[in-house]
């Protein structure tokens, strides 16, 4: 998924492949990987 608006998001690019989820931040360079959802105990209660 690659993200046009709004501005401050723009060319954000999301990969989820499998349980991996990485999204790309143009701004720094760089990607992170977002760990399953049922692994991350921060996100408890959110919903997709």
């Amino acid at each position: 998924m690659h993200i046009l608006s709004p501005r401050q998001d723009k060319n954000t690019t999301y990969l989820k492949k499998g349980a991996n989820l990485w999204m790309y931040l143009p701004k720094l360079e760089r990607d992170i990987r977002i760990p399953p959802f049922h692994d991350a105990q921060l996100m408890d209660g959110f919903r997709l």
